[in-house]
């Protein structure tokens, strides 16, 4: 007899584990939104920047919970590095603004407010000194 497997979402960090499934996620979605870039077809960057943002933040705060802040009781969780991530990642490559009012209010969370906006001031003020915007 064949038994239906069904999604789980808590045992997604077993097997290879959580870093593992981010940290490939994050690549095959850079080399992916690459490839879609160089091509003539309107896909847009907006999304695939942020996905590749809130994995790389969901990352750092999965790797940092485990060793940084192990030590201490001072743990965050990691959806909380996943929306500074993408709203950073975005406001870097954009370079808008614009984008920390569309993760607050889509969080609808206040005290993401300051974290959020000193993220994107952050990520906008070195990615203006390294390059020019995506749509220059």
């Amino acid at each position: 007899t064949h038994e239906v497997t069904k999604c789980n979402f808590s045992d997604w960090g077993k097997g290879l584990g959580v870093y593992w499934n981010l940290l490939c996620f994050s690549v095959l979605n850079y080399v992916f939104s690459i490839w879609f870039l160089v091509l003539d077809w309107p896909c847009g960057c907006f999304a695939s920047v942020f996905a590749i943002g809130a994995s790389s933040g969901r990352l750092l705060g999965e790797l940092l919970n485990d060793t940084v802040m192990d030590w201490s009781n001072t743990k965050l969780l990691a959806a909380t590095y996943a929306v500074v991530g993408a709203a950073s990642l975005v406001g870097g490559v954009t370079r808008t603004f614009s984008v920390a009012v569309i993760v607050i209010e889509m969080t609808a969370s206040v005290e993401l407010t300051v974290p959020v906006l000193l993220g994107v001031i952050i990520s906008w003020t070195i990615a203006s000194w390294l390059s020019l915007s995506l749509y220059d």
